[in-house]
């Protein structure tokens, strides 16, 4: 998916500050810092791109979700006013912009977790009437689960990517995939 891009106002004179419009709010950084957001992302393509143009680059998306990606971005982690925003919004903005590891690094760091105050989030969808037996998983995040003679994957926003039936009545351990 190819988001379209479009030009607006002059951009900052000084050629290592790039500014974004998102959504009519203006964010302003450094190329290098958009550079952080690795070489297949849109915002490093933005940072290329404003090099050789005279005008701010508009994307329309949502400026308040983009102020949470900004940060991310910037220090590395989630700032404690993203709780107030849905997860998933968030995971979709990242896909968008093409950080999801970045958001994926921040949300494996243990000191965001305060272990009082976790609960369920969400049901992982699993095919038939079989209990979890195992779960596994990945070092990209991804999940597997066992239950009964089945195996269900999902990636690592727990999207359900695939379920398969094996040859064996139970599986009671997954150690390797």
């Amino acid at each position: 998916m190819t988001p379209a891009i479009e030009s607006h106002e002059p951009r900052s004179p000084d050629s290592s500050i790039a500014t974004i419009n998102v959504g009519g709010r203006l964010f302003q950084t450094t190329k290098q810092t958009l550079a952080l957001a690795g070489s297949d992302s849109l915002l490093s393509t933005i940072s290329i791109s404003s090099s050789s143009d005279s005008h701010v680059p508009f994307i329309d998306r949502d400026p308040e979700l983009f102020s949470i990606i900004f940060s991310l971005l910037k220090k590395g982690n989630l700032p404690l006013r993203s709780k107030a925003f849905d997860l998933q919004g968030l995971i979709f903005e990242c896909q968008f912009y093409g950080i999801e590891s970045l958001l994926l690094n921040s949300l494996c760091n243990p000191c965001q977790f305060e272990p009082f105050t976790l609960e369920k989030s969400m049901l992982l969808n699993l095919n038939g009437r079989d209990s979890p037996s195992s779960i596994s998983t990945t070092l990209l995040g991804s999940v597997h689960v066992a239950h009964g003679s089945k195996i269900t994957s999902f990636d690592w926003s727990l999207r359900q990517k695939s379920t398969i039936l094996t040859q064996f009545t139970a599986i009671d351990s997954l150690l390797a995939l």
